[in-house]
């Protein structure tokens, strides 16, 4: 059995489990067959449970995870069972760059959550009660603990502007003026506090609460 594949044994556990069911329903139980018969299909669910456990990479620790108490996730970003088993992540959501799990909170709800929330929540310290998980290398799929942090939206979406996730400004494409007409805005009602937003509007081809938006730094708040 040493030398047999994980589909092998499955398939044998199988195929003993319904022997078993069908010497059990006999009209008169050969109690020595179901004994071998138990006894074949215990050797045989503790292989399959030894191949199908999760094997620790170098390095790797877990933890039980809050309110899923029936799993552990690692420092690697990895998530198992309560029986060592490996749980699949997909990918899910509206835009579809987040992995996600399934597993049952502790309130019997069946879940979908995202792993790198579950690993922050699990193995990242959050003393400032801070809302959001950033991946600190903009790889949305590295999930190692090493690699997120807890952030406000605000530093979340600075940090996607920065390294240029999202587009900002010019780049935009509903973009219709240029940084350097922003900044040239701004300064004019900066210098010529009496002008007024529809002048200002008229003057770069918007409409005057564009204009208000722009000069205040609402609209292309990442144009400095």
């Amino acid at each position: 059995m040493k030398d047999e594949s994980l589909e092998v044994i499955r398939k044998k556990s199988y195929r003993i489990n319904d022997c078993l069911n069908k010497a059990r329903k006999a009209k008169i139980p050969n109690l020595k067959t179901i004994s071998r018969l138990e006894n074949d299909l215990k050797i045989y669910r503790g292989k399959l449970h030894e191949l199908l456990a999760v094997k620790d990479l170098d390095g790797e620790q877990w933890k039980v995870i809050p309110n899923y108490s029936k799993y552990e996730c690692s420092n690697f970003g990895r998530i198992r069972s309560s029986r060592k088993r490996l749980m699949s992540q997909t990918v899910a959501g509206k835009y579809r760059k987040y992995l996600v799990t399934h597993m049952y909170h502790d309130d019997g709800r069946y879940l979908s959550p995202t792993v790198h929330r579950t690993i922050a929540i699990t193995w990242v310290e959050n003393a400032n009660k801070l809302p959001e998980v950033n991946h600190i290398d903009c790889n949305d799929r590295n999930n190692h603990a090493s690699n997120l942090e807890w952030v406000t939206r605000q530093q979340n979406m600075d940090h996607a502007v920065k390294n240029r996730l999202v587009l900002s400004g010019e780049n935009q494409k509903s973009a219709k003026l240029t940084n350097d007409q922003v900044r040239e805005l701004r300064k004019l009602k900066k210098e010529n506090p009496k002008i007024t937003y529809h002048e200002l509007g008229r003057m770069y081809g918007v409409d005057h609460s564009n204009a208000y938006r722009i000069a205040i730094g609402v609209n292309y708040r990442y144009v400095e």
